[in-house]
C-alpha cells in the first residue's frame, strides 16, 4: 500500500510538474512579474463590500502568476452593515471599510491593507476592484 502511494505521488507530480502556472493564461502571458497591480477592496461580504470568493481569487491568481500587487480600501463607514443570514440590514450597526478589507491580508506585513486616499495610480500597471455589492454600494 505504501508503494502505491509512493507511485501515485510520483505519477500526480509528474502531471503537475507538466502544467503550466495558470490555464488561462498560458505563454507569455503566464508570467506577470514586472507588473504591479492595485487591488482595491470595498469592505469584507458579498451584500455589504467585497465578495470573499472574488478577492481571494483574484489574490491568488496574481501571486500565482508573479505579480506584486497592494491592496487599498476607503478609511470610511460602509453605507450599512448587512445580516447575511436575512439578507437584510442590521439597523444601528457602523463599520469601517479598510477594517473589514483587512480580513484579507490575515495580518501579513507586506500585504497589509493600505488607505485608498493614499494610492498613486501612477505606481501601478492596473487598478483591480474584485466584485460583490460593496463596489457600487461604497465606492
Amino acid at each position: 500500500m505504501l508503494a502505491t502511494r509512493t507511485l501515485l505521488s510520483k505519477q500526480t507530480l509528474a502531471v503537475l510538474s507538466r502544467q503550466p502556472a495558470c490555464f488561462v493564461h498560458q505563454g507569455e502571458y503566464g508570467n506577470w512579474g514586472n507588473t504591479n497591480v492595485a487591488l482595491v477592496f470595498s469592505g469584507c461580504g458579498w451584500w455589504d463590500g467585497t465578495d470573499v470568493h472574488e478577492g481571494a481569487y483574484t489574490m491568488y491568481h496574481l501571486s500565482r502568476n508573479g505579480a506584486r500587487f497592494q491592496m487599498f480600501a476607503p478609511n470610511q463607514q460602509q453605507m450599512h452593515v448587512m445580516d447575511h443570514m436575512k439578507n437584510q440590514p442590521f439597523s444601528g450597526e457602523n463599520r469601517n471599510m479598510m477594517i473589514e478589507s483587512a480580513r484579507f491580508n490575515h495580518g501579513q506585513g507586506k500585504r497589509q491593507m493600505h488607505d485608498l486616499s493614499t494610492l498613486d495610480v501612477n505606481n501601478f500597471d492596473a487598478v483591480i476592484f474584485p466584485g460583490g455589492h460593496g463596489v457600487v454600494k461604497n465606492l
